[in-house]
């Protein structure tokens, strides 16, 4: 049960803050990165005293989904302008616990930024599953990642028939599924971002002092997301060894670098053969997320007859930096994941 539940460190108790309908605690595990992962896991509370005689408070949610939740590639647990902070906790007001996680190489977590890559993550999002079961008492799952966290959400969901529901916002095809599509939709849309800023005046004086990076803003335009590679930790035959296997950033000539958003498995095919059910949300203002989605994933789960559905959030951009996109995000992912929890006996 999720009653009594306390994280440990240091050998002391680590209550952190309450809410209405929720309360925080430190949660500290290995990933199966083999990194030392820092968390928050967010609990339902029990709901407040009933007035009628004779009855007694609701305890909090037991019995899950318990929820796994996973940031984007440069960010940390609590998400862009705190989204992942605000999710859990509604999740804990709807009786889900949640856990979200700064993956390994982010945030308080160990490992290395630069050799973190994506199957890493999902090794990390499984473990992160192990601790709910531990620390819930959750037999099943649901998973939910903002941008890369989720291409991770899917991965692990994949390979765990724990994990019964996905609800991935702002997902973007995966490396091998990509096309030109989403190419030229990135490029525009960092164009339209850096024109804006070109007319700032603090842009021009930051340019004259030397902190503006050119070459970073070059990569950007005409990189890419493939352009994110790092040298392999070790360098046996291809896709062998533990961890994400080593593989090459370009033609797969050189075993010593690898696409770190790239994965050994073909994920997106494996979305055929999951019993899961799937949301997407892509805010209306993400080009490059909807081309993703009409160009490459709503095409094959229609052809897959997988059981998903999609939403476009109006106003909203990739990472829903609208105060009222962000919200209606975060309803849809909870009324989604609620749908899944089983009834109260």
């Amino acid at each position: 049960m999720v009653s009594g539940v306390r994280c440990q460190v240091s050998g002391e108790e680590t209550t952190g803050p309450k809410g209405e309908g929720w309360q925080e605690e430190i949660a500290r595990f290995k990933g199966g990165s083999g990194h030392d992962l820092v968390g928050i896991l967010t609990l339902p509370t029990p709901s407040a005293p009933s007035p009628e005689p004779g009855t007694r408070n609701q305890e909090p949610g037991t019995r899950g989904p318990a929820v796994v939740v996973l940031h984007g590639w440069g960010t940390c647990r609590s998400g862009p302008h705190r989204m992942l902070v605000e999710l859990c906790r509604e999740l804990a007001r709807a009786g889900l616990a949640a856990l979200r996680f700064d993956l390994a190489g982010r945030g308080d977590s160990g490992g290395d930024f630069w050799s973190v890559g994506l199957d890493d993550m999902i090794a990390d999002a499984r473990a992160a599953g192990d601790f709910l079961a531990k620390a819930t008492g959750a037999g099943t799952f649901a998973v939910a990642g903002l941008c890369s966290g989720a291409n991770v959400a899917l991965g692990v969901a994949c390979g765990d028939a724990r994990f019964t529901a996905v609800a991935a916002l702002s997902a973007l095809p995966f490396q091998k599924q990509r096309g030109a599509e989403q190419a030229a939709a990135r490029t525009g849309a960092t164009a339209r971002e850096l024109g804006a800023k070109a007319f700032s005046l603090d842009t021009w004086r930051r340019f004259f002092r030397g902190e503006v990076a050119v070459g970073r803003i070059l990569k950007r335009l005409f990189g890419g997301e493939g352009g994110k590679s790092a040298k392999a930790k070790a360098a046996p035959a291809l896709g062998t060894g533990t961890g994400s296997p080593a593989r090459s950033a370009g033609s797969g000539d050189c075993p010593q670098t690898r696409n770190l958003k790239d994965s050994s498995r073909d994920i997106q095919a494996e979305l055929a053969g999951y019993k899961g059910r799937l949301l997407f949300i892509h805010g209306a203002a993400d080009a490059e997320g909807l081309s993703g989605w009409t160009e490459v994933f709503e095409p094959f789960l229609m052809a897959s007859k997988a059981d998903y559905r999609h939403e476009a959030i109006p106003g909203a951009d990739h990472d829903y930096h609208d105060y009222a996109a962000k919200r209606q995000a975060i309803e849809a992912v909870v009324a989604f994941l609620v749908e899944d929890k089983p009834p109260e006996s």
